[in-house]
């Protein structure tokens, strides 16, 4: 039993690790809300969609990013929550 709760203990931190070690953040504004879409635009002038209208136009917010694992593209990075800055 000991044995169990060391492993999945193991295995919890493991999964922690690598979904931390593959996030960052982004500051951005709100370019556009519409449909149900909210399009950002970071500092280098990258456009990001996310499924939501909570947010009004000219609002600067922070980006919690995934990297999909791919360090060197960020083209395939993903929002995975937003926060007003």
């Amino acid at each position: 039993m000991k044995r169990f709760f060391v492993t999945m203990l193991f295995l919890v931190g493991f999964v922690g690790s690598m979904l931390i070690e593959n996030t960052y953040n982004r500051t951005a504004r709100v370019y556009s809300v519409k449909h149900g879409v909210t399009t950002f635009e970071d500092k280098t002038g990258n456009l990001w969609e996310y499924e939501t209208t909570d947010f009004e136009q000219d609002s600067e917010v922070i980006l919690i990013m995934f990297t999909n694992h791919t360090d060197n593209n960020i083209h395939d990075d993903e929002i995975i929550k937003v926060m007003v800055k």
